[in-house]
């Protein structure tokens, strides 16, 4: 099925079918835990297209994701940097012992 060497090493026939029943079981959940697990995510999407996992499948969930994520990150973004304004102006500060003045 894989025809690097080093494929073929580690991820034998055996684990192969494994993958295939795994996503076959589970392959819409595992792409959108995918997009949350940075470590994996790669190694989830080219397993997801190497055993042709439905790309309507990968786009809906993967739609799905980003639903929720990007108004999170957004906000969290906002948040803060509103703070880090803060932050940075106390740091300036205590970096020039302008504080001991004040």
């Amino acid at each position: 099925m894989l025809a690097s060497v080093f494929a073929r090493r580690y991820f034998t026939p055996r684990r192969q079918l494994r993958v295939r029943a795994y996503f076959r079981k589970f392959g819409s959940k595992v792409v959108l835990v995918g997009r949350f697990t940075p470590g994996f995510r790669f190694t989830i999407f080219f397993t997801a297209g190497t055993l042709h996992l439905r790309p309507s499948v990968f786009f809906i969930y993967d739609f799905v994701r980003r639903l929720f994520s990007v108004p999170v990150l957004v906000y969290a973004a906002w948040f803060f940097a509103a703070r880090s304004i803060g932050w940075s102006r106390y740091a300036r500060q205590t970096e020039m012992g302008s504080w001991w003045w004040s």
